[in-house]
């Protein structure tokens, strides 16, 4: 690869545009480098002007009075060493995909438009598309991003891109504890430091969730009315609703376990069902094989029941598109959702530029904010003392008039 750099003092002159095309072809330049263009503005028309009848990309920032004016601009085909990089790690790891992976570092790409900001910037939708390929197909997780939206900066502060990456294995995430990444400020470069956030910390139970699964039971129904009329609950009306609703999740909780915890093992059961019936059709004399034949036709429909089932848990949990990107055997739904799990994990929160990072501080800032939406505040009320109203006698009480 060839890189060129050129101070060109000036760029405004279409005439020495052209005359700086003609040096980056007599070079054979893959990526060349302008300073000093001077120019406040480039479009496709002045980037052709520079390199001539190639296929570029681009990216400019802009001058600041009579200095500056950057102009980076690549051949395609230079961008191929980036995609054939990602083609090798997929295949790296496709040999060792049982193990814990982290890939970090500086991929100078962004799988959306959001992800790059500012004044000559492009981002190419082909380059967006294979780099998130690329990650979907590693089957690795971006987790969820705190404090700056953006990692690296230009000097003059108009551009910006979240060009650096942590992609991790699910099994590493639990390993560490991962629950995200901290962008921090930046000093003496013009990328972003990144860290890993790790935290064991027990953060109370786990937020119930009704699955839709459910309601294909015969007997959910059922046992939910069952169970809410056997709750005995004295006091207010809104305080027998939430306590019956609590005392209700708690029965749901043992009620998932005993009917769908053992899901994987009865899968397993189901299989060796149907090979034990295969066995027996094998061996077995004619006037036994109708029998073998229906428990065989019925163990293969109970294992169906059982896959479908299963998927389904995956495809709600994972609340993705099941018909459209694929199915769970390829590890994709089980990182899709440890993702949404590491996205809507409150590990902390910022409050007047104080951070609150432990369980006990989150939680009591939490109680603390939900408390004041609900506190009446303190105001003066109008007194009605003093104020004589018209009554209605004990007489006119006890005789009313019709």
């Amino acid at each position: 690869m060839i890189i060129g750099s050129f101070n060109i003092r000036e760029g405004g002159r279409l005439i020495k545009r052209k005359r700086i095309g003609q040096i980056v072809k007599n070079g054979k330049a893959d990526i060349f480098l302008i300073q000093e263009s001077k120019l406040e503005s480039v479009d496709v028309g002045i980037i052709n002007s520079f390199w001539p009848g190639e296929k570029v990309g681009w990216s400019f920032s802009g001058s600041s009075g009579a200095s500056g004016g950057l102009i980076s601009i690549w051949k395609e085909d230079a961008c191929e060493l980036k995609r054939k990089l990602w083609k090798d790690l997929l295949i790296c790891k496709s040999k060792f995909s049982d193990g814990e992976w982290c890939i970090a570092g500086d991929f100078n790409a962004v799988t959306n438009k959001r992800e790059r900001r500012g004044h000559g910037i492009r981002s190419r939708r082909s380059e967006m598309r294979d780099f998130s390929e690329f990650i979907f197909g590693s089957n690795l997780i971006d987790v969820q991003c705190k404090g700056k939206c953006f990692i690296w900066y230009s000097g003059d502060g108009l551009s910006m891109s979240r060009i650096d990456w942590f992609l991790l294995s699910d099994s590493l995430i639990t390993a560490w504890g991962i629950i995200g990444q901290l962008i921090d400020n930046r000093d003496v470069s013009n990328h972003c430091p990144i860290w890993l956030i790790s935290d064991f910390s027990d953060w109370g139970p786990k937020p119930f969730r009704v699955n839709d699964n459910w309601f294909d039971n015969s007997s959910f129904l059922s046992y939910v009315e069952r169970e809410w009329r056997s709750i005995k609950v004295e006091g207010m009306s809104d305080f027998i609703l939430k306590e019956k609703l609590r005392i209700l999740k708690s029965s749901l909780r043992t009620w998932n376990v005993d009917h769908f915890a053992k899901i994987d093992l009865d899968i397993k059961e189901g299989i060796q069902k149907i090979n034990n019936a295969d066995a027996l059709l094998e061996a077995c004399r004619e006037d036994f094989v109708k029998e073998v034949v229906v428990e065989r036709s019925e163990a293969t429909s109970d294992l169906w029941k059982k896959l479908y089932l299963k998927e389904n848990f995956l495809r709600q949990k994972s609340r993705l598109k099941w018909d459209t990107l694929g199915d769970s055997n390829n590890k994709f739904f089980h990182c899709c959702m440890r993702e949404r799990s590491l996205r809507n994990h409150i590990s902390s929160i910022l409050v007047e530029d104080r951070l609150l990072e432990s369980v006990e501080d989150v939680k009591e800032e939490a109680r603390r904010f939900f408390s004041s939406q609900f506190a009446e505040p303190d105001f003066s009320r109008p007194c009605l003392s003093g104020i004589r109203f018209s009554s209605i006698s004990c007489e006119d009480v006890s005789y009313p008039n019709f």
